[in-house]
């Protein structure tokens, strides 16, 4: 992913912007990370960090393309939670102040307006368990669900924060943004589960066409480095209005006024399946209550989206 208003520069081109001679494992010593998706054809980075690393600088925050592959580390100060929690949940309701944060924190704009009424903190992740030392910087992701009337909506917010004066306070934010731009894949996985088609149907929908009429799929807006990107924002509108007049079938299902002829039996092989799975996560979880949903995703075969909701159906059934 390449955050909005960001540049991103491969290996070659940022080597050579910076009048250095590095490879990217070399890059990556300076403190700085590719910004591109984990297993990417090409791997990018961002500019602006890169600048940064070398200078020996703090190198700026940005939304990562794979926050969890970074960050799998559950926060446990509790002070920290806290200052978390009340500030994510006035950052983005208006609900409280924003108490604990420095007069120089680079915190974006949360939207226009005020989206959402409740926020609960889900999990606060690092990649180290953070230091109780006076003057320590941490990265933490924050996974919260954050509602509005009968939606709820899952978030992660990447924040930085710092150890002065015997307490936390936070110096920095990133959050997703409408202008980021995702390759295909994130393209994809941008899109809510329910609804998200396959690798393989994606792909056959992305496609490259003669005539651009003929993708079923959203168009990119920009291509760089002989990367496809789009737009966070021309996936949600595409996914929203306009994938079934490009091409693409809506579910079928009966005609208008036509009843089933008997009904279904529930132990159809696909209701079979999904039980099988989740007797599968209560065995998991059983043996592990720390269990992850990548850890859930791998053992099963499916993507980690699909592990997290197996995960939190087996969770609610358990009232846990």
């Amino acid at each position: 992913m390449i955050p909005a208003g960001r540049t991103a520069a491969d290996t070659a081109t940022a080597a050579g912007q910076l009048s250095i001679t590095l490879r990217w494992q070399e890059l990556e010593h300076l403190g700085a990370r590719p910004i591109s998706r984990p297993g990417a054809r090409i791997r990018y980075w961002d500019q602006e960090q890169l600048r940064a690393a070398v200078q020996g600088h703090r190198v700026p925050l940005v939304a990562l393309a794979d926050p969890e592959a970074l960050y799998t580390v559950p926060v446990e100060d509790q002070g920290l939670r806290d200052l978390v929690r009340d500030y994510v949940t006035f950052y983005l309701t208006g609900a409280g102040g924003p108490a604990g944060v420095t007069p120089d924190a680079q915190i974006p704009p949360a939207g226009t307006g005020v989206p959402y009424e409740g926020v609960e903190l889900v999990g606060l992740y690092a990649e180290d368990e953070p230091a109780l030392t006076e003057g320590e910087v941490v990265d933490v992701l924050a996974k919260v669900t954050a509602s509005s009337g009968e939606e709820t909506q899952a978030l992660g917010l990447q924040l930085r924060l710092e150890r002065a004066g015997g307490r936390w306070v936070i110096c920095a934010l990133a959050r997703a943004d409408e202008e980021d731009l995702l390759d295909v894949e994130e393209a994809r996985l941008a899109i809510p589960v329910e609804r998200r088609p396959t690798a393989s149907s994606w792909r056959t929908y992305t496609a490259a066409k003669a005539d651009a009429t003929k993708t079923a799929g959203p168009r990119p807006d920009t291509v760089i480095f002989g990367v496809r990107f789009y737009k966070r924002s021309t996936i949600r509108r595409w996914d929203r209005e306009e994938r079934f007049l490009r091409g693409e079938k809506s579910t079928g299902g009966r005609p208008a006024g036509i009843k089933e002829a008997a009904p279904r039996p529930r132990n159809a092989e696909r209701n079979l399946i999904a039980e099988q799975r989740r007797e599968r996560v209560r065995a998991m979880l059983h043996v592990d209550p720390g269990l992850t949903a990548q850890q859930v995703g791998t053992e099963l075969g499916v993507s980690r989206e699909w592990g997290r909701k197996l995960l939190a159906e087996v969770k609610a059934e358990q009232g846990t």
